[in-house]
């Protein structure tokens, strides 16, 4: 028989992992929205919580009170994993509140329905075994079934690391996108690129930038240096 699988938080990230998932588990999904979708198998929280497997897919701003409700209805020797684009903040939090009895491992796909409309296949996912016993065959699975690329890294590793590659690119996706600049005639390979960074950014959610910009301790200082390098050079010219 398949475990069973429950996906908390139906957005768009939640509903583009459930078409991967669901040939391997029977999958439940659990949102505040009623999914229309027929194919899906809407649950309650609780009955979501209960699985053996819970992935929580909820944004940050929604993490801490999800998890918090959740707590009472998690079984023993069920794993829960989470999808956060950061990673300090939501381990410290599933550390916290989640029950000793249950197993946790947090991970970061590095991809979305956005990079990805040619499948998954060779993308890359950050894995960190906070609270399991199963990592290894966790890790086989993603590599073996959904084919990833998997990158073990510890929950300050990789917020350091994101604090370049994603508030950079965010903030500076979400500044050219505000700029609204044209498409013209005489544009070069270097203006054409930065806009299309920029489109791929403006398809993300405002949650997912402050996501982001706000719960990645790293960030602040990233963005201060990148301010003041472009004060700098602005004044500079």
């Amino acid at each position: 028989m398949k475990k069973t699988l429950s996906i908390i938080g139906f957005g768009a990230f939640g509903r583009f992992i459930f078409r991967f998932l669901n040939p391997y588990f029977e999958v439940y999904v659990y949102d505040v929205k009623k999914i229309k979708d027929k194919r899906v198998k809407q649950v309650s929280l609780k009955e979501a919580a209960s699985k053996e497997i819970v992935i929580i897919a909820v944004n940050m701003e929604h993490f801490k009170p999800v998890v918090k409700k959740i707590s009472k209805y998690v079984k023993k020797g069920a794993l829960v994993i989470d999808v956060c684009s950061v990673k300090v903040e939501p381990v410290r939090l599933m550390k916290k509140y989640l029950p000793r009895h249950c197993e946790i491992i947090a991970t970061h796909p590095l991809f979305g329905p956005h990079s990805c409309k040619g499948g998954i296949k060779g993308r890359k996912i950050m894995v960190h075994g906070v609270r399991t016993k199963n990592l290894k065959e966790f890790v086989s699975f993603l590599k073996n079934k959904l084919k990833l690329k998997v990158m073990q890294l510890t929950p300050q590793e990789h917020d350091r690391e994101m604090a370049f590659i994603q508030v950079i690119t965010h903030l500076v996706g979400r500044t050219v996108n505000k700029m609204n600049l044209p498409a013209l005639k005489l544009s070069t390979y270097s203006y054409d690129t930065m806009k299309e960074v920029a489109r791929i950014v403006g398809t993300d959610s405002d949650a997912l930038f402050r996501t982001i910009q706000r719960y990645n301790e790293f960030a602040p200082d990233v963005r201060k240096k990148f301010v003041g390098t472009l004060v700098k050079m602005s004044k500079s010219v």
